[in-house]
Parts: C-alpha cells; structure tokens; sequence
C-alpha cells in the first residue's frame, strides 16, 4: 500500500526524450498545435480530470516541447507545472526514475524563474521518490524543505503524514508517532483531504507495533473516511489491508 502523498498528482506526458511512447494521432496533434500554451494547459487538465489520458498526453507533451527562450514568468510556471505533474503520472506508473527526472526539471526550471510557490511540492514528490528508493535520509532531506516553504498547514499535514510513514517503516515508533499524530491533528482541525491516507498509516504504525485493536480502530476509520469522500483506490487499499492484519492476528493466535 501506497502510503505517501504526492502534490500535484496528474496524468500527463514528459519531454519528447522522457516519453517513451508518444501519442501519434497526427490530425490531433495538429490542431492542438495551434493552441497558446495556456490552452493547452487547459485542455490537458480538462481531458485528465475526464480520464482521456491520450488526449491530455498531448497536450502536456506539446507544452513541455515549446521553446523557453524569451518566455515571460507565467509561460515557466506553466511548464514548471507539466514537468511537476508529468512526474506524478511517471510515479503512477511506476516508472520511478523518469518520474525523478521530471520533477527535477522542474525544480531546476522553479529555481531559474524563482517561481518558490512550486517548490514545495516539487521537493515533496522529489522526497518520496526517495522514499520509494529506501533513500530514507534523501527523503527526510527533501520534505523538510517542503515544510519549510509550504505557506498553508493543510499541506503541512500531508508532508508529516509522510515523514511518519518513512519513521514506520524505519522502525522509529516515537519519531513516527510524533510525525503521525502531529499530522492528525493539523487535518482534523482543517479537514483537509488528507485524513483518510493520516489514519490509514497510523493503523499500520499500531499493526508494526502489535496493537491490533488501534490497528483495526484506525482502519476502519481510514475507510470510512475514503467511503465519504469516494476515494475508490485508498478504499480498496484499506481493505486489503484489513485482510492482511487479520491474516496476522489468525497467524500469531490472538
């Protein structure tokens, strides 16, 4: 189970070098062609949100390739933002080192431009790509230094949920408890969207530490929670997991 966040999840394409299998509808290409870059920003989020994955491929794939010389601030964030996003849908993918590629494209072209408002969430997903290398420290690295430019706490909760998560599995239980409790509490106080994924990794903190009936408490409020907010793959993942702990508990005889 997935148990970190990423910012800025979407499904797009990478640079013409990145994407391994570009869309070849040469009608479509061309008449997105003759699109402005924020049309086609538009329009690759529209056909995201819809699920036409192809569609939005192109779009994304059109706005990255576009020439950066003599580009205003808003035509960088613009391509800040498919490089940030087209990470995401690589991470989705599983495709985990050209999805760190993009998003340090994207840092890189946030640093030139000193577009700060995108680096925390490109530090974010930067971290947990290292946290899916078991590059724990490189994590940790990455998300303080989201924490320390996020403006707003409900992202800040989201980032301590998965600096608890990297403590869980590192084996630190006062480090993940404080991280996971802290997170909690930023979410219920802002009831954020957060709070489903928060609970779910501190159901799993209580199973490592054998607590099963927090184990169960918590996991049964993480579905709940995915239920009322129709989060479909958060909520089939707490069931499996749900079967997993009483997999365990029926193994250990409790």
């Amino acid at each position: 189970m997935k148990r970190v966040l990423f910012f800025g999840m979407a499904l797009v394409a990478c640079s013409a070098v990145l994407f391994a299998n570009p869309p070849q509808d040469d009608d479509v290409i061309s008449k997105f062609k003759q699109f402005s870059s924020q049309q086609l920003l538009d329009t690759g989020n529209y056909y995201r949100l819809q699920g036409s994955v192809d569609t939005a491929l192109i779009c994304y794939s059109l706005l990255i390739n576009t020439s950066m010389k003599d580009t205003d601030f808003e035509q960088q964030k613009r391509v800040v933002e498919a490089y940030n996003t087209s990470g995401a849908i690589y991470t989705f993918l599983c495709d985990y080192r050209t999805a760190y590629e993009c998003f340090i494209r994207a840092l890189i072209l946030s640093e030139r431009a000193n577009h700060v408002s995108a680096m925390p969430k490109i530090y974010t997903n930067i971290g947990t790509i290292y946290y899916y290398f078991k590059k724990h420290d490189m994590a940790k690295l990455y998300y303080s230094k989201a924490l320390d430019l996020y403006p707003d706490s409900t992202s800040i909760a989201g980032i301590l949920n998965n600096m608890g998560a990297i403590e869980v599995e590192s084996g630190d239980k006062d480090s993940a408890f404080y991280f996971l409790n802290k997170a909690l509490q930023i979410s219920n106080l802002y009831d954020n969207s957060y709070l489903s994924c928060i609970q779910s990794n501190i159901a799993w903190f209580y199973q490592e530490s054998k607590a099963y009936d927090s184990a169960y408490h918590y996991f049964r409020l993480s579905l709940s929670e995915a239920k009322k907010n129709n989060e479909v793959e958060i909520e089939s993942e707490i069931l499996s997991q749900l079967g997993k702990l009483f997999f365990e508990v029926n193994v250990r005889g409790f």
